[in-house]
Formats: structure tokens, C-alpha cells, sequence
């Protein structure tokens, strides 16, 4: 309230007009004059705010909350309070709200949570290296036994199954996912995702069911050239398959 139309604008450019800079900023200006706060900065520059605004962030994160951001990271999906049955030896709760009080988990209108997008890339770089594989196959178990599973959340475990080298497991649960979405209507939502996981890690290549559905959407929509380039991977793959007929069936 007490803030000047001229200490606004100031604090508008130093930030970028970022929301999430605006809002941390404004949690530190509840604690120091604005003069002291804008004394912080030398050159006025919006890097050097940003950096300001990590550093704060970032400065005191305890063991437990580092537990729970390194299982956030490691989802990259939104999760929801279940998760803290795969998440041993720490306060879940007090833990949670300690993160969203200090702005690095911030709450979803329907009960999920996410890490600030703004934190992402630095916690990222900061946590890479210390993530062991208990935290990847405890994150696999949260996804696999969740109930009303979202598509997002499915396609989130068949990335984690297929960074965990079980591509057994990724391509038993990527062909039932597409095959539920063929099932209902979302071709072009099918056609996203297989080639988003194509992308992701060049073992899909050698699996026969997604191959097939991709060039029966390509089909569909009169794309006949991709589709027939996708069928002649797919022969070539499924010669010991049960798919192997229906490649040429598709092919003709």
C-alpha cells in the first residue's frame, strides 16, 4: 500500500512484468523499505533481478524439501497429495506447505501441484546428478497404481518406464494407451504422442503397435505417402509378429 506509482514502474521493468518475479519481489518488499530493496541492484538490469530473486528462492531449502522437489522434477507432471505414499522418511504435509510458502510448489485449482515454471531449468541443473533410481521406480509406482490415471499422467510413466530401461513395461503400457485413445475417437492426439515418444528415445522405433497405429491415423487422413513409409518400417520389424500381416493388409 505503500509502495509510489514511480516504485511500481521500477519494479515492473526490473522484473519483466514476470508473475513470478512480481510475486516473490513483493514478499520480500513485506520484510525491508523498497528503498533497500531496489539497493540490491546496481545495474538495474532484469538479469540481475532474476538472479537475485533465484538466489533468495533457493538459499534454504532443506533435506526434505529437497526429496519433494526432486520427486516434482522427476514427474514433470502435476501431482496430487497421494504421491506422499511413495515418499519415505520425511513430513509430507508441513513439508508441501513449506515449499508453496516459499513460492517453489505452487497449487493447481483442481488439488495438484506443480513446481513454479520460472524455477524449472535452475533446479534441474541443481538436482540432475543427485537423483538415484529409487526415486524413478518409486515415481513409476505413484503413475502405475494411480486411479483415473490422466493421459498426461500415462504418457509421463511411459517416459519414466522407458528412462528406466524397462521398454518391456513402456511399450506394453504406450500400446494400451493409444489403443484406448484409437478406441475413442482421438486420432490426431495418437498420432502427438507417438511421435513425441519417437523422439524421446529411438527403441520405439522397433515397436510394431504404435508404428501401426501411426500409419493407420496417417491412412485416415488421406496422408498416404507417411503412411506408407511408416508401413514399410513396420514390415520390416513385425517379420516375427502377429502385426506382420496386417502391415501388408495396410500397405495394399
Amino acid at each position: 500500500d505503500d509502495l509510489k506509482l514511480e516504485d511500481l514502474r521500477k519494479l515492473f521493468l526490473l522484473s519483466g512484468g514476470h508473475p513470478y518475479l512480481l510475486k516473490i519481489a513483493s514478499s520480500e518488499i513485506n520484510f525491508q523499505s523498497i528503498e533497500r530493496f531496489f539497493s540490491n541492484f546496481k545495474t538495474g538490469d532484469q538479469s540481475e533481478f532474476e538472479k537475485y530473486i533465484l538466489s533468495k528462492v533457493i538459499s534454504d531449502i532443506s533435506e526434505d524439501e529437497r526429496k519433494v522437489i526432486q520427486y516434482a522434477l522427476m514427474l514433470d507432471v502435476p501431482f496430487q497429495l497421494d504421491i506422499e505414499d511413495y515418499i519415505e522418511g520425511i513430513s509430507f504435509i508441513s513439508t508441501l506447505k513449506s515449499l508453496q510458502e516459499k513460492f517453489i510448489i505452487e497449487k493447481l485449482n483442481n488439488n495438484s501441484f506443480v513446481i513454479a515454471d520460472f524455477l524449472k531449468p535452475t533446479l534441474v541443473n541443481i538436482y540432475r546428478e543427485e537423483t538415484s533410481n529409487e526415486y524413478i521406480y518409486n515415481v513409476i509406482d505413484y503413475l502405475k497404481y494411480k486411479n483415473n490415471a490422466s493421459v498426461v499422467e500415462l504418457f509421463s510413466l511411459v517416459k519414466l518406464l522407458l528412462k528406466a530401461k524397462l521398454y518391456s513395461s513402456a511399450n506394453n503400457e504406450f500400446s494400451d494407451l493409444i489403443s484406448e485413445l484409437m478406441r475413442e475417437g482421438h486420432f490426431n492426439l495418437t498420432a502427438s504422442l507417438i511421435n513425441q515418444l519417437l523422439d524421446f528415445d529411438y527403441v520405439v522405433k522397433s515397436w510394431s503397435v504404435p508404428l501401426y497405429i501411426l500409419g493407420r491415423v496417417y491412412r485416415m487422413q488421406q496422408e498416404y505417402e507417411k503412411a506408407l513409409e511408416i508401413y514399410n518400417e513396420g514390415i520390416i520389424i513385425a517379420s516375427d509378429s502377429f502385426l506382420y500381416s496386417n502391415f501388408l493388409f495396410e500397405k495394399a
